[in-house]
């Protein structure tokens, strides 16, 4: 029932997020506190220079070419996904491998999705071996082998090249897209955590 309902849900947390100034100011808040500027590793090499070398090749990444929109920085990325998982419980980052004829220092980039683009409507058996809850398909053993997403947003109204409409999805492999979210129970699928509708019930109630 919760997952059916998943979308009303998300479009009532982003509509209050729009309108509620309690609501920005609790986002900006948890943001600030869960990430400040940015969760930086820091490498375990006793090699003085070579740590130096490798801190730098980070750097030099995270700031211009982690992101595969161009968007923002490695850093900038974890805020949109830290905002996305407290304003609607989930946030997906694809991770893409790139040629080196992209002439990137280090051929790999991370892609935000917002929870949306996965096709939640979209539950099928595709044999013995596979089936597909809300998105998610999954083998014979309960493993999560992919989500099955959207080509484009469902909210993108302009398809510029003319070639991918926004009901085309795709299966990503699970290995190359992660999720993190706020769930009820480990079992369940795609479903936010009740205390959304919670934060949402109370956010309205200060707006009237």
């Amino acid at each position: 029932i919760l997952a059916m309902n998943l979308p009303s849900l998300r479009s009532r947390a982003r509509d209050m997020m729009r309108k509620s100034p309690w609501a920005t100011t609790a986002l900006d808040r948890f943001t600030g506190s869960a990430i400040g500027t940015g969760i930086r590793p820091l490498p375990l090499i006793d090699d003085e220079k070579q740590r130096g070398e490798v801190i730098d090749s980070f750097a030099h990444w995270a700031e211009h070419e982690a992101d595969a929109d161009g968007r923002t920085s490695f850093y900038g990325l974890q805020e949109i996904a830290c905002r996305e998982i407290r304003e609607v419980g989930e946030v997906f980052a694809r991770l893409r491998a790139r040629s080196l004829e992209d002439g990137l220092s280090v051929p790999f980039q991370v892609q935000v999705l917002e929870s949306e683009q996965c096709d939640e409507t979209y539950t099928q058996v595709l044999s013995t071996q596979r089936e597909v809850k809300p998105g998610s398909e999954f083998d014979r053993l309960g493993r999560r082998r992919a989500y099955h997403m959207y080509a484009r947003h469902p909210g993108d109204v302009n398809f510029p090249f003319g070639r991918t409409s926004v009901i085309d999805r795709k299966a990503v492999p699970a290995d190359k897209l992660q999720t993190v979210k706020l769930t009820v129970d480990e079992k369940e699928i795609q479903v936010v955590v009740c205390q959304l509708e919670t934060a949402l019930e109370t956010l309205a109630w200060t707006l009237e």
